[in-house]
């Protein structure tokens, strides 16, 4: 079970008792906590399952804890790389291949495609893309993600690869790409043992 805390330590608390009462304590639990609340959220701990962090700062960095975290585990472990239409993503690196090119992103350039591939064919509102990459609401003023969009257009160089990233008015934005980009659905990471 991986758990993000919440935005002061007693909700944190809240939410990892709640957890642990709804599931198995044999189920593992990572549980991202911000730095000034790791004190006393990490003081839940119940078993050797249970691991508490520092909330990572991009999605390469969780990426990289999630792996370490689970292959303490029996089951496959999630790939290094993630494929669409023709796009390769090195999970670990925030590194793009396409077209024998190979482009480096900034983590929130490399979180926003991340998420507009994985979710190709839907309209992501602005708030949820903030979350995601940034961990926050957006303020309503900000042009960072318009900047990241725009990035990612040139960068992937998506409209010459048939891909065509678009702002829906009063909403967000949409991936669209060839249907047969899509990835297939992935098999669970863990699953606990028969009892």
């Amino acid at each position: 079970m991986l758990l993000t805390g919440e935005s002061d330590s007693l909700s944190s608390i809240g939410l990892v008792r709640e957890a642990r009462h709804l599931v198995d304590a044999n189920v593992p639990m990572l549980c991202l906590v911000p730095r000034n609340q790791f004190d006393d959220v990490s003081a839940l701990r119940q078993g050797a399952n249970d691991d508490f962090i520092v909330k990572p700062s991009s999605f390469s960095e969780l990426f990289s804890i999630l792996r370490l975290f689970l292959s303490n585990f029996p089951g496959p472990m999630p790939p290094l790389e993630r494929e669409w239409g023709g796009y390769r993503f090195m999970m670990s690196s925030n590194t793009v291949e396409f077209g024998g090119k190979r482009v480096q992103l900034r983590p929130d350039e490399f979180d926003l495609a991340v998420e507009l591939f994985s979710n190709e064919g839907c309209t992501l509102g602005r708030d949820l893309l903030w979350t995601a990459v940034w961990a926050k609401a957006w303020d309503g003023k900000s042009r960072m993600l318009d900047t990241c969009v725009s990035v990612l257009r040139r960068a992937l160089k998506l409209p010459a690869n048939g891909w065509e990233l678009r702002a829906v008015w009063g909403s967000g934005y949409r991936l669209d790409g060839s249907s047969s980009s899509q990835m297939p659905a992935m098999a669970p990471y863990w699953s606990p043992s028969p009892t």
